[in-house]
């Protein structure tokens, strides 16, 4: 993979911003076709490997993805900067069809970005879980416990807000939201 700085990373930036502008959106496939051409920065600049056996269009697609998903747009605000990902899995798509959308694009619609959030969350959820494995044989666990419930409360709070009708109110409880239980008084674990 190119690093990420340089005159060179920037023009594989403006081309990958240039190919979404032209598609509305990007996929792995959109990528690898415009790499292909010898003219587009992308072809040198982004770190394919020609190798013109269809075997390698897999390694390609796969390449396309992490290029996306290494763009990163810097966010001013008026108390702070950072750098925030540009891209990320279109969620209005099944499951199955690749495809990303620009998180500036998120931006303008709410319900989309929300699902983009409850997913991020449970990936997260899923990872706390493995951290809850390690917490508990470094005797560290209630820390844990109390980030996974924050976790729960953000994706209850973020799937009712998606869902919200302006004529109906929705349910409280989420029917993906990890649900938090005890076995033991004063312990809190997770479960699907």
């Amino acid at each position: 993979m190119q690093k990420r700085n340089g005159k060179k990373w920037e023009a594989v930036v403006a081309r990958i911003k240039q190919l979404e502008k032209e598609h509305g959106r990007l996929t792995p496939e959109i990528v690898v076709r415009d790499a292909l051409r010898k003219t587009s920065p992308l072809h040198n600049n982004a770190g394919f490997v020609w190798d013109v056996k269809k075997a390698a269009m897999r390694h390609w697609i796969s390449h396309a993805q992490d290029i996306i998903a290494q763009i990163h747009v810097f966010v001013k605000t008026t108390t702070y900067s950072y750098d925030a990902v540009a891209y990320v899995r279109d969620r209005s798509l099944p499951p199955r069809i690749p495809g990303y959308i620009s998180t500036q694009t998120l931006k303008s619609d709410k319900h989309a970005a929300s699902q983009v959030l409850m997913h991020e969350l449970r990936t997260l959820a899923g990872h706390m879980r493995r951290v809850k494995t390690l917490a508990v044989d470094f005797d560290l666990e209630k820390h844990v416990e109390i980030a996974i419930a924050e976790i729960s409360k953000m994706e209850v709070k973020l799937y009712d807000y998606a869902h919200r009708s302006p004529k109906k109110a929705q349910p409280k409880r989420s029917p993906v939201a990890p649900k938090l239980h005890s076995k033991i008084p004063g312990r809190i674990s997770m479960r699907r």
